[in-house]
Parts: C-alpha cells; structure tokens; sequence
C-alpha cells in the first residue's frame, strides 16, 4: 500500500529569528549573491583607491618637512578615512537615473514594499558587504608601507564610537544619493549632473583634506559626516559633549535628508504620472 507523504515548510534559522523582518535579510543576502558576480569591477576600484591615495600620501611625506605640518595626523587621516569610506559605498544615484530614463522604476513600483527602502537594503548586499573584502587590498598594500607614520585610536571607546558612525555614514551618503538620482525626472539627461557632482562629495565630505583647514563652516553640512566628523573622533579632536553633539547632529542631518528625498520622490512621480516613466 503506497503512503502518501506530504512536504511540510520547514523555516531557515534566520526565518525563525526574523519571522516578517526576514524579508529585509533576503533583500540583502539576494543583492550580495549577485554583485559578486563583478569581482574585477571591485578589484579595479580597489585598485584605483590605492593609487590615489599613494600618490597623495608621496605628496605629503615630500611637504613633511614643513613643522607646520603634522605628517603623521595627515597620513593617518586620509588612510583611515578613505579605508572607513571603502566601508560605505553607494551608486544609487546612477542607479535611480538609469531606472527612471529606461522607464523601469515603473516594474521597482509595483512591489508592495516602498522602493526606497528596498533600495537602501539593497545597497547593503551589493556594496556594503561586497566591498568588506575588497578593503583588505588597500590595507595590505598600505599599512606595511605606511604603517610606522599610523597613529593609533585616541581610545577604545572613540575606536567604537567611530566604528557606530558608519550605518550613520551609509544613511546619508545612501539619501544624498538618491536625491541627486531623483533629479532626473526634471532633466533630459543626468550624466553629467551625476560626474559633477563628485569632486564636490570628495571635496565636502573632507575625505583627502580636513575641512577646519579649509573653512569651519563647512564642518556643518551633511557631508561633513560622511569622513571629517568621523576621523576627527578616531584622532581624538573631540571631547565628550563634542562628540554626542556631532551624533545627534547626524541623526538630524539623516532624518532631513530622508524626509526631502521622500518628498522629492514623491513631486516626481507626479510629475511623471500623466505620461508615464
């Protein structure tokens, strides 16, 4: 007599310990899978990190003998903050402005959950985790090169403070993004918006020279969170009431440029919506 034996869904470890967030797990595991489908890609963006950075950091050890020059503090900060940028990566910009030329974004709409946050989830898979590996290379490059002008964390807890600034740093980088992205439902083209736009990131966001040297206003502005803030907590710059103001100034910063970016989105959309993306 044969038995009828019936298959009963048995759920994965991180199903049982998600249950409806697991969703947000799956978009993450998913993109990552697949984005290491393009490992020369961020080998030879590895690559190009390294010999900037070298030919910067020549630079300096040539100006070190200036006293007025910090060759240490300087060799740390622009090791350290493009390795800590390395961590963060985002090309939702270019992304959104290709979905919204070829009409696509329309397919990314209709899924029940909002695009946006898939984006942002996304982007964790296919930059954040892939790039992980990829920052060994300018580290093992580097650090025996120019490892004995290094300074070390001013202290553990500014080490930890400055590791949690990093989803704070992914968030804003992540919205600025998508902002410059969306500004291609106003134009008929956005490439050349998007490659302007870059020295200016490098450039505010303090990544190659501490923005106090250049101006203290700029310290305020949301890029400034993006490297600056972060290596300046790393190098000890900062007291205690210092730091805490520079946290929840980020947390400012990410809850304005989430809300614009929504309502960006949502102007654009309308602005669509009678002849279709």
């Amino acid at each position: 007599m044969n038995q009828n034996t019936t298959l009963e869904f048995q759920p994965s470890l991180m199903e049982k310990l998600l249950g409806k967030w697991y969703k947000w797990w799956y978009i993450i595991l998913y993109n990552y899978k697949r984005q290491i489908n393009y490992r020369a890609d961020a080998f030879l963006f590895a690559l190009s990190q390294v010999i900037v950075l070298v030919i910067i950091l020549i630079i300096w050890q040539i100006r070190g003998g200036s006293e007025s020059l910090n060759i240490r503090e300087l060799i740390t900060y622009t090791l350290i903050a493009n390795l800590y940028t390395l961590l963060t990566p985002c090309w939702q910009a270019q992304s959104l402005s290709d979905k919204i030329n070829k009409g696509s974004l329309s397919t990314d709409l209709l899924r029940p959950t909002q695009y946006i946050w898939v984006s942002f989830f996304e982007f964790i898979g296919r930059g954040i985790l892939v790039n992980m590996p990829v920052i060994i290379l300018p580290t093992i490059v580097l650090i025996p090169f120019f490892g004995q002008y290094l300074l070390s964390p001013s202290s553990v807890i500014n080490l930890v403070i400055f590791l949690t600034f990093i989803p704070l740093t992914y968030f804003l980088r992540f919205f600025f993004e998508t902002l410059f992205g969306l500004l291609t439902f106003w134009l008929i083209g956005n490439t050349g918006l998007l490659s302007f736009k870059e020295p200016f990131r490098l450039f505010l966001s303090g990544l190659y020279i501490p923005l106090n040297l250049i101006s203290i206003y700029l310290i305020f502005q949301p890029l400034a969170w993006l490297a600056y803030h972060p290596m300046q907590i790393y190098l000890g710059k900062y007291d205690l009431n210092q730091t805490i103001l520079v946290f929840l100034g980020g947390i400012i910063w990410c809850i304005a440029l989430y809300l614009l970016a929504k309502l960006v989105f949502k102007l654009g959309l309308k602005r669509n919506e009678s002849v279709g993306l």
